[in-house]
């Protein structure tokens, strides 16, 4: 027998047995009130795990509709773990969260419209295929959002008030290293062919299983508290959330476009020209 089977098996058990010992964790800390989106897509691995080995008994097509359907279901969750985490980062400044909010559903809406033109506009193929490359498609775009997201916690994690040890950081943490291994198989798959498929699929599962237990490990240590440092010359995102607070009082110019964006613009790059703004 070989042991690629073996060790497959080992890695399709192995993060849905990290996983409930991370639902535990969070339902003991009460951590799953402060991610529940994170909460429920950990959840719904779980149970997508014990549904795909019914399917698998029960045939290659039923499996592979089953798998593909059980992708498209996890990138979804998946941006919106992106989202929570976004909205938890940005807590203190409430004005910057609310228009990243509103970015994240634009930016959701449009990912939506391509999807379904390239859809419609993906020529030949069969119905399965197309399927498939759309699923691929929506899961790239959002292992790219993934990884931008551990750039963005990492470049600002002071500026939040974000260590390391934050839960919110081993969230985003998991995800990027994830993501990051993911996007990298699947360009090494493409590279190398069909025969590289088996070590791609079983290398993707190991960082999973190591992304996992970074999840458990951050659930089950003490949680954090983020401490906010400021200094005498206000940060970026302060004079951000400030200026932006500002719109709801706009002095209009005339011949003007967009004349209380350009008025945030101004203010937050001219505080920060000097030696004083600079963060």
């Amino acid at each position: 027998m070989s042991s690629h089977p073996v060790l497959q098996s080992i890695l399709w058990i192995a993060p849905a047995a990290v996983q409930i010992a991370i639902v535990v964790a969070m339902l003991r800390n009460g951590s799953r009130k402060r991610f529940p989106a994170f909460c429920t897509y950990t959840i719904f691995q779980i149970l997508l795990s014990i549904v795909l080995v019914f399917f698998y008994r029960m045939g290659e097509l039923d499996y592979f509709f089953a798998y593909w359907a059980g992708a498209a279901m996890s990138a979804f969750l998946g941006f919106g773990v992106i989202y929570e985490c976004f909205s938890e980062a940005l807590k203190p400044y409430e004005t910057l969260r609310d228009l990243g909010r509103l970015l994240f559903r634009w930016t959701a809406i449009v990912m939506v419209i391509v999807g379904v033109v390239f859809a419609l506009s993906t020529p030949g193929g069969s119905e399965s295929t197309v399927l498939v490359r759309n699923i691929l498609i929506l899961e790239r775009a959002i292992r790219i959002m993934q990884c931008g997201m551990l750039l963005l916690l990492y470049l600002f994690s002071h500026h939040v008030g974000i260590s390391w040890r934050n839960q919110l950081f081993g969230v985003v943490l998991g995800f990027g290293i994830y993501a990051s291994a993911n996007l990298l198989m699947y360009s090494l798959r493409s590279r190398l062919g069909e025969d590289w498929n088996t070590s791609a699929s079983i290398l993707n599962a190991l960082s999973y299983l190591v992304t996992t237990g970074i999840w458990a490990g951050y659930m089950w240590a003490p949680a954090a508290e983020r401490t906010l440092v400021r200094s005498e010359a206000p940060l970026i995102l302060e004079r951000w959330n400030t200026e932006l607070a500002a719109i709801n009082n706009p002095r209009p110019v005339q011949g003007s476009f967009l004349p209380g964006l350009e008025d945030v613009v101004s203010r937050v790059m001219t505080r920060g020209a000097g030696p004083a703004g600079l963060d």
